[in-house]
């Protein structure tokens, strides 16, 4: 582990006084920090801390390094992004994790121009549904989809996530949308199934103002969120999915919308990032273009396109 990540993570624990806190901070584990402060001692030849099994305080010695390595840290955070903000000629390598449909179908699509405005920064795109650790795997943005845990990570919400119950369009030609949702329970449909657990998804219908969850007959079960629309669209019966994946078979006029879309709580997509005393530079930038693309498409914070279909 290099010094100055070492640094960030005692200067943390030294403001705390929680391993455990700067671990959720940083989005690692507290034997991680514990780990890199060790070293840090062994190379100092003194204890930084003082343990017992209920407190951590700062040593003697630690409160002068403290001092040190805080001034030092925000001098150099302040002198990078002095230099950043001088150009945006940014260079370095900016790694992204992504869910693979919301990747595939949002993120990859945005490459070619923002790779055109900042050439010499280099995306490293890693497509992966199931969540990591970034720290670990010195991942700098990850895109998560559904509900967020407390992991200590700063989160971004790009939108909520509202799932559309679609059909081919020559299912019910002659009616714009259905007035009694149960009714669709009587066709066919394609499911998805989650790679991690196995499990099929319900299919979620809102009547009297209460949402209850289904499992009507399927015609094919798939694992992967593009597959699921190109089915639908392909006639193989009707499928309920988030809105981007929906949206390029919507707008391409294969498939149609049925129902007014279904948001559940506390729901989103989700751009997560370690904390620091300075974010660097790369991270918001990148941030803010896709937030941009975002709005550009009538999806916001709180809100996406989904819910004008109907209207």
């Amino acid at each position: 582990m290099d010094k100055i990540k070492a640094l960030r993570f005692f200067v943390t624990v030294g403001e705390t006084l929680s391993f455990v806190d700067a671990a959720r901070m940083y989005g690692t584990s507290p034997s991680t920090i514990s780990k890199a402060i060790k070293r840090l001692e062994k190379e100092l030849g003194v204890s930084l801390f003082n343990r017992t099994t209920r407190i951590t305080r700062l040593s003697p010695s630690g409160e002068e390094y403290l001092a040190t390595a805080r001034r030092i840290l925000q001098e150099l955070d302040a002198c990078e992004q002095t230099l950043i903000s001088q150009t945006n000629d940014l260079s370095g390598t900016l790694r992204i994790n992504v869910p693979v449909s919301y990747g595939r179908l949002y993120v990859q699509p945005l490459l070619k121009h923002f790779n055109a405005t900042y050439p010499k920064l280099s995306i490293e795109l890693f497509y992966d549904d199931a969540y990591v650790d970034i720290v670990e795997r010195g991942i700098d943005i990850t895109i998560r989809t559904g509900t967020l845990t407390d992991s200590g990570l700063v989160a971004r919400k790009l939108s909520p996530i509202d799932f559309v119950t679609c059909a081919p369009d020559n299912y019910l030609s002659s009616r714009k949308y259905v007035d009694d949702p149960e009714e669709l329970l009587h066709f066919p449909w394609v499911r998805f199934c989650y790679k991690q657990t196995g499990r099929t998804m319900p299919i979620t219908l809102i009547t009297n103002g209460h949402a209850d969850e289904y499992h009507p007959e399927h015609r094919i079960i798939v694992d992967s969120g593009e597959a699921l629309a190109e089915l639908c669209a392909d006639g193989l019966g009707l499928s309920q999915m988030p809105h981007f994946i929906a949206r390029r078979w919507l707008y391409n006029g294969s498939m149609k919308v049925l129902l007014p879309p279904y948001c559940p709580d506390n729901f989103g997509v989700f751009a997560l990032y370690r904390k620091y005393q300075s974010t660097p530079a790369k991270i918001t930038l990148f941030i803010d273009y896709l937030q941009k693309w975002l709005a550009s498409i009538n999806e916001q914070p709180n809100s996406t396109w989904a819910r004008t279909l109907l209207d």
